[in-house]
């Protein structure tokens, strides 16, 4: 029996989080225990649609219909539509970079956007991508 037919749910906020916590934090990522990343490659389980007082509404990435506002990092490298954004370690996106590493891909853009903007993307399972040195 099919429950949702989209997956969003409302995520409690973290007990540790302070008052406020989640006012401004539309279009990040949120672990599961509310809270942001502190690393690149910690695995949200979703994206802020609706900030609430004691937690957030959010769109679980692979079972979310259509596409999002995302945040962009402060430096988040050239966004355009088709840009693979990947998380930046602080629930905010960046394009994937070419430098070698691993990162985990998030989201594909589908407009232009600059630092600390909100952008419209499709919303991806979180997957490891690899580039090689």
């Amino acid at each position: 029996m099919q429950k949702r037919t989209n997956a969003h749910l409302f995520l409690p906020g973290a007990t540790t989080a302070p008052e406020g916590y989640y006012d401004g934090k539309e279009g990040h990522f949120l672990l599961p225990t509310g809270l942001t990343p502190s690393t690149a490659t910690e695995q949200p389980l979703g994206l802020v649609v609706e900030p609430r007082h004691h937690g957030a509404d959010i769109a679980i990435p692979g079972g979310a219909a259509g596409t999002y506002t995302v945040k962009l990092a402060a430096s988040p490298g050239a966004v355009a539509p088709g840009t693979t954004l990947v998380s930046n370690g602080d629930g905010t996106v960046k394009a994937l970079p070419t430098a070698a590493g691993t990162y985990l891909a998030l989201a594909r853009a589908v407009e232009t956007g600059a630092a600390s903007e909100l952008v419209e993307a499709v919303l991806l399972p979180p997957t490891p991508i690899t580039i090689a040195a």
